[in-house]
């Protein structure tokens, strides 16, 4: 302030020194009683130009204000005034499984063995609880709209009353933060709201549904699981009810229980027979050396072998003639060797429908004794709990930053001007 007077009074001395008549020709000077008020006019004269060359502000004073003063004044105003307060209630959760499947090999020397696979189970619990889903189940029991939308909410933070479900859904997205961490298989969730206990409260009914949520998927995933087995049973069922119609049928045309027992039965009257006609051949050699061909025993002898000769070629005719074969309702002989052989393949297809259904039952069951037990479920980690501080606003620390972020851009922008003045 000593400073701005003296100059000031050097100013004043200056303009009265020219403003004040001279008399040179006469030689007159003006007296010492007369030069204070002099000063004191020419003060009062030249005051308002004086204080606007003293006060006139600079573009980089303009753009200071502009830059950094008035976006921390608006800061201040907001969070320290405004600003409604919000409060955060957070939970931990992880999917465990009821049997996690070792990880072998170069993962397991990173140390991820016996880790469960649930990681996509986890990420589709991240995306349900930021749905429209949740939300639209979540509002059944808490009004949340009707908490967002307060109207002792400020305005920027406030959700518009009677919002579409879809600006809703992006106004929750940001309430509501919800992460996973693969690392350690960790579900977190962040809730914020205005009060305390409205935090806690739609904190602790999104962790709810998360629960809800994981147990409808393992159910899922059960009833899947048994449902499928009980379709290849029923499969392998129709297949094998199908071969055993198909081999009744075979029985009911042939009229034969089992072609192979049957052709056993010929196989062994054939070689019976085959034994007779060897000894009557026998016994016809000795009668000829004794007696004469025309005797009556050598006769009977003859016809007996030609009888058997005929009864063998007519068993080999029915054993194994082509394009003979005949129904029951036919009367006749039946080719065993045709028979036999669709009796053969549908036993196959039998036997091997008959394991198939036992595979299957084996699968129902253990399909049935694993869907008793719950494979997937939620350990809570960290449960929610009413928050006590508030995250937002913390008026000091967003003053703070603000101004430095301000004031940052506006050094940038005022060094970019004067660079572009001195390349100009």
């Amino acid at each position: 302030m000593p400073k701005l007077m003296i100059e000031d009074a050097e100013f004043l001395d200056t303009m009265s020194a020219e403003s004040l008549p001279q008399q040179a020709g006469t030689g007159a000077v003006t007296s010492r009683e007369t030069q204070p008020i002099t000063r004191w006019a020419t003060m009062v004269q030249h005051a308002p130009s004086r204080l606007r060359r003293l006060w006139r502000p600079s573009p980089t004073m303009l753009s200071f204000l502009a830059m950094v003063l008035l976006p921390t004044l608006v800061a201040a105003f907001y969070t320290g005034i405004w600003a409604s307060n919000r409060y955060v209630s957070e939970f931990r959760v992880a999917i465990k499984s009821a049997q996690p499947t070792p990880v072998t090999g170069f993962a397991s020397l990173l140390g991820f063995a016996g880790m469960s696979p649930t990681g996509n189970d986890s990420y589709a619990v991240v995306q349900y609880l930021q749905s429209r889903k949740a939300i639209e189940t979540i509002e059944k029991t808490v009004p949340v709209q009707g908490l967002y939308a307060n109207s002792r909410i400020d305005w920027f933070s406030r959700l518009p009353a009677k919002a579409p479900i879809e600006t809703f859904t992006r106004y929750w997205r940001k309430m509501v933060l919800v992460t996973y961490e693969p690392s350690t298989g960790t579900i977190e969730a962040h809730v914020a709201a205005f009060t305390p206990a409205s935090a806690a409260l739609i904190a602790s009914t999104l962790m709810q549904q998360a629960e809800s949520f994981i147990n409808e998927l393992s159910a899922r995933v059960q009833h899947d699981s048994v449902a499928f087995a009980q379709q290849r049973v029923d499969a392998a069922k129709t297949h094998l009810s199908r071969i055993l119609d198909e081999a009744r049928n075979l029985q009911n045309k042939y009229g034969l229980l089992d072609p192979r027992q049957t052709a056993g039965f010929t196989l062994a009257g054939t070689a019976k027979i085959k034994d007779q006609l060897t000894l009557l051949k026998a016994q016809l050699a000795v009668q000829l050396t004794q007696l004469s061909p025309n005797s009556p025993s050598v006769k009977s002898t003859k016809v007996q072998i030609v009888a058997l000769e005929n009864q063998i070629r007519r068993l080999d005719a029915e054993a194994t003639a082509p394009g003979a074969a005949l129904s029951s309702a036919q009367k006749g002989p039946q080719p065993l060797s045709d028979v036999l052989g669709r009796f053969q393949k549908l036993a196959e297809d039998q036997r091997f429908a008959e394991k198939s259904y036992a595979a299957a039952l084996t699968a129902l069951q253990g399909a049935q004794i694993e869907a008793s037990k719950q494979q997937i479920y939620l350990a809570t980690i960290v449960p929610p709990e009413t928050p006590q501080l508030r995250a937002f606003p913390q008026p000091l620390k967003d003053i703070s930053l603000t101004f430095a972020v301000a004031l940052a851009v506006w050094l940038l922008s005022v060094m970019a001007v004067y660079a572009v003045r001195e390349h100009a």
